[in-house]
C-alpha cells in the first residue's frame, strides 16, 4: 500500500483539479445515464529532489492538457486510436507550496531543507488568482499572519510559474 507520504501527495492534487471545478464532468459523458469517461492521474515518483507536491501537480496539470481521448463508435471503444478532442479543461489550479523554517517563508526547497521545514502550505491557484484548495503540513501551528503571508506568497509565485510555462 501506498505510504502516507505518497497519500498526501495524491489528496493535495486532486483537490486542487477538484476544487477548482477545472474539468467540466457533464462534458465527460459518452451516453446520457449510461457510460462517461473516468479519468485517472497516476503520479509515479522518480527522483524527489524537492518540492514534490507543486511538481506532481504541474505534471498532473500538463498530462490532463496532453490527453486525448481513444476513438468510440458504435458502442465499440478502440484505446490505439486517439481522437483530437481532449479533456475540456479551464481554470488551471497550480499547486504553490510555501515553506516555513523558523521566521523564514520560501518557495521550491531542496530535500535538505523539506527535512528542516516547520511548516507548509499548499495553495491551490486558478488561472484568474482564485485560490480553490489549501493543504497545511508540518508540526508547528500557523498564525493568521502567516497564513495571509504564505498565501500572498503562493499568489506571486503562481503568476511566475505560469509566465514560465
Amino acid at each position: 500500500p501506498p505510504g502516507i507520504d505518497a497519500i498526501e501527495l495524491s489528496r493535495v492534487v486532486d483537490r486542487g483539479i477538484r476544487e477548482s471545478h477545472s474539468i467540466d464532468t457533464k462534458k465527460l459523458c459518452i451516453e446520457k445515464g449510461e457510460k462517461i469517461w473516468m479519468i485517472c492521474i497516476d503520479i509515479i515518483t522518480i527522483n524527489a529532489a524537492g518540492n514534490l507536491i507543486d511538481a506532481a501537480g504541474i505534471a498532473s496539470l500538463a498530462a490532463l492538457k496532453d490527453a486525448k481521448f481513444p476513438k468510440y463508435e458504435g458502442g465499440e471503444l478502440d484505446y490505439e486510436t486517439k481522437t483530437k478532442e481532449g479533456i475540456p479543461l479551464e481554470n488551471d489550479p497550480l499547486p504553490v507550496t510555501v515553506y516555513k523554517i523558523g521566521d523564514n517563508l520560501f518557495v521550491d526547497p531542496l530535500p535538505e531543507e523539506e527535512k528542516a521545514v516547520d511548516a507548509r502550505l499548499t495553495v491551490a491557484v486558478t488561472v484568474d488568482g482564485q485560490l480553490c484548495a489549501m493543504q497545511k503540513g508540518g508540526g508547528v501551528p500557523l498564525s493568521v499572519e502567516e497564513i495571509d503571508k504564505m498565501i500572498g506568497i503562493a499568489l506571486q509565485n503562481a503568476q511566475e510559474i505560469r509566465k514560465a510555462l
